[in-house]
């Protein structure tokens, strides 16, 4: 342990408990280290003594669990947002998938090539070529009016009417009427 003292005596020797350390004395009580604290130190001509105060640690490798507290305010969105390259004119708020190509596309349930390429929502306009958003994470509008509970892909939209044909994909959960968290649960195919 290396703990600095200055001192204001003209000549210092430092000689503490065991061994000699650069010491620093700006109080009559000095914090050394989260274990000890510096309780007593006298200055000789030509000796500065510490005497440090005895402690028990206890350290806590394991614990229980404790009650759940209260869900704090809506935070931005972190990591649960991506950004792709628009390979077609995209609107926020809409389901996204990626082609082939690599580009982002507005997804359809009509679309049987897009039941395992959905990827997220667009947070973002784009046109053609230009970086869009796209989120899996919490979402927020003002001009939603979503009732609690799942968010499907739709016909290149998202929405809370299961579809009856095409597939069948929860995008996202309402948690309030204007906020949703992006969910992408497994897809299926509906018979018709």
């Amino acid at each position: 342990m290396t703990v600095e003292i200055v001192v204001t005596a003209p000549v210092t020797e430092v000689n503490p408990i065991t061994k000699v350390v650069d010491v620093i004395v700006n109080a009559p009580v000095v914090e050394v280290n989260p274990v000890s604290k510096v309780v007593e130190i006298t200055v000789k001509p030509n000796v500065v003594e510490i005497i440090p105060e005895n402690r028990t640690v206890t350290v806590i490798t394991a614990g229980t669990q404790g009650p759940q507290g209260i869900r704090g305010p809506t935070g931005p969105s972190g990591s649960g947002s991506f950004t792709m390259i628009a390979g077609e004119i995209i609107n926020s708020n809409m389901p996204i998938k990626v082609n082939a190509d690599g580009f982002a596309y507005i997804a359809s349930n009509l679309v049987s090539t897009d039941i395992a390429n959905v990827v997220g929502i667009s947070e973002t306009s784009a046109l053609i070529g230009e970086e869009v958003n796209v989120s899996r994470g919490e979402l927020h509008n003002n001009s939603w009016s979503f009732v609690l509970g799942a968010i499907y892909v739709g016909d290149r939209t998202i929405t809370q009417t299961p579809p009856a044909q095409g597939f069948l994909q929860i995008i996202a959960t309402a948690i309030s009427p204007q906020d949703i968290v992006g969910t992408l649960f497994q897809p299926f195919a509906l018979t018709t």
